[in-house]
Order: structure tokens, then C-alpha cells, then sequence
């Protein structure tokens, strides 16, 4: 055989084989739109292992998407799952794709912390691909005095097309599951919509999780004035590590053994420096999304296990 013919062949060769990979990779991607599977299933039966799937065999986990400089939140308690804000609009919904790739198919909670639109500006994809049974969201967001912007309208009229019911929680416990839910703020209606973020401590025998939306030092000095139980083990820094909040006195209260950070590189600005500084001070072990993509905090409601997506 002479080697144009052996070359030939080889080419065919390479050819069918990309051919069926492109096919391969389509039907990975296309598959939960099209068959309604589970998009992790199919690439757990490819041998392909999904970062979400290092919390698969711990009864709680809480992982903290990497959206850039907003939140997105996703808890997994048992077969209930909850997800804190959307992060912004983008036509590749990064929590979409997270929530997907994570086996979930339908969110037992959302908690809308507040209408910014880096908080809720994906909302739209979320209500679209996944269930919802119940929402959060605090009654000193939905009557704002200066009017609602284009993306609040938006997040609002897609709650009425999908009938979620709406919930605007009180300042108590609630179950979740074999875990619960604590409402720690607003305690008031704040002019600046930062400081009337839904403030939410989540609590499993004995690790909990403080997540602060983007609440400012007044909401965290009316918290520290209720004498509010703000010790968790693991603190979601508000504002994305913003100056205007997670003063030194709110910082001692909580005490945290891990202080998670979700910031982009789309702002320079953000974490603030001094912030940085406190925290690093206060003994916590600071993670960050824009260095370790997407953060997973797993327990077993005494031992705790971190994974991140970089190191």
C-alpha cells in the first residue's frame, strides 16, 4: 500500500473520530434540554467527574458559584436544595450551569437577599430551567419609594408568569430539611437597599453559615444591638468585600474559621484592602472567587471540608 493511500486512511480515521466526539460532546451539553436527564448522570456514565460532585457524600454542603462580582449560592441539604441569589444576567448563566451539572432539578427555596441586579439579574434562566417552590424576599424590597428598575421588573413579572409563591420571612428560625434557617435582618427599613439584604444563618448540629448579602455597617451594628447569636463558622462576606461593611465589631461577633469572598476581576475595586486586612487579622482563612472559582464548604455537622475549583 502506498503511503498516500495509508495517509488517506488515516485522515478518514481522524475525521469519523472527531465526528463522533462533536456528537459526544453536543448530547452532553444538549441533554438535559432535550431528554430531561440529568445532566450529571450522563457525565458520571461517561466517567467524567463534575467539581460539585466532591460534596456528593456529606449531608449538608454549601457552594459559593463563581459569578464574577455578585452571589450566587447554592445548599444542598439532603434531597432539599436552596439557592441565594442568581449573580448577574449572562447569556451563559453560570449558576444555571452549576445547578445543572449538580444533579438539581428544581430549588425547594430561593432567597432573593435583595434586587440588585448583580444579586438577581439571572433570575429570568433560574425561574426558566429549575421549579420553584417557595421565595424569599424582604417586604422593604418590593415597595421601594423611587420605583422599580428595568431588571426588578423583569424579576417580578417572571415570579407572577411562574406563580412562585412569595414569602417575606420574619426575623425566626425556620426548618430546612435536617438543618435551619435563621432571619437575623432587616430589623428595619434602611434607606440604602444594601443594608436591607436578607440575612440568612444557616445551622447544622454544630458548623453554621452566616450569608450577608450586601448588608452595610448599619444593618450590622442594628444585628449586633439585638444581640443577635452572629457566631458561624463560616462567614459569606457582604458586599463583596466592600469597606462599607463586615466592620471589626461585626467581624468579632461572628468569629469565623472561613470567610468566603465572591468578587470578579470586572472590578478593581473590590475586595477592599482594609477588608482584606481585618479578615486576615481575625484568624479566618479567607477563599476567594476570583482566585479559587467556584468554593465548596461540605459538613458532616461537626467536621468541615473545603474544595476549590483552583488552588
Amino acid at each position: 500500500m502506498n503511503n498516500s493511500k495509508q495517509y488517506s486512511r488515516k485522515k478518514i480515521f481522524i475525521c469519523a473520530v472527531s465526528l463522533v466526539l462533536v456528537i459526544v460532546l453536543s448530547f452532553l451539553i444538549y441533554v438535559d434540554a432535550f431528554f430531561g436527564i440529568s445532566a450529571k448522570s450522563v457525565y458520571s456514565f461517561f466517567g467524567i467527574r463534575e467539581f460539585s460532585s466532591n460534596a456528593d457524600s456529606y449531608p449538608l454542603s454549601v457552594h459559593f458559584i463563581d459569578v464574577g462580582c455578585g452571589d450566587s449560592i447554592l445548599i444542598k441539604c439532603g434531597d432539599r436544595t436552596a439557592l441565594i441569589d442568581t449573580g448577574s444576567f449572562s447569556l451563559n448563566s453560570k449558576s444555571e450551569y452549576y445547578l445543572k451539572h449538580s444533579g438539581v432539578n428544581k430549588l425547594d427555596l430561593f432567597v432573593a437577599t435583595h434586587t440588585d441586579s448583580d444579586h438577581i439579574g439571572d433570575f429570568s434562566s433560574i425561574a426558566d430551567n429549575f421549579e420553584i417552590d417557595n421565595l424569599w424576599i424582604s417586604n422593604f424590597c418590593t415597595g421601594k419609594k423611587s420605583g422599580f428598575t428595568e431588571n426588578e421588573k423583569l424579576f417580578f413579572k417572571k415570579i407572577s408568569e411562574k406563580n412562585i409563591n412569595v414569602i417575606s420571612p420574619e426575623c425566626k428560625t425556620y426548618p430546612f430539611g435536617s438543618a435551619e434557617l435563621q432571619v437575623l435582618s432587616p430589623l428595619k427599613k434602611y434607606n440604602d437597599d444594601n443594608d436591607n439584604s436578607l440575612v440568612v444563618k444557616l445551622k447544622y448540629k454544630n458548623v453554621s453559615y452566616l450569608f450577608t448579602g450586601d448588608s452595610g455597617e448599619k444593618a450590622e451594628t442594628e444585628m449586633l444591638n439585638e444581640n443577635t447569636n452572629l457566631r458561624s463558622t463560616v462567614l459569606k462576606v457582604s458586599h463583596h468585600g466592600s469597606s462599607s461593611a463586615t466592620s471589626q465589631k461585626f467581624l468579632n461577633a461572628v468569629s469565623p474559621k472561613y470567610a468566603i469572598i465572591s468578587a470578579g476581576d470586572e472590578n478593581k475595586y473590590l475586595p477592599n484592602r482594609k477588608t482584606v486586612e481585618r479578615l486576615k487579622n481575625s484568624g479566618a482563612e479567607i477563599l476567594r472567587t476570583d482566585r479559587n472559582g467556584n468554593i465548596i464548604v461540605a459538613t458532616d455537622g461537626n467536621n468541615i471540608s473545603v474544595f476549590c475549583e483552583k488552588t
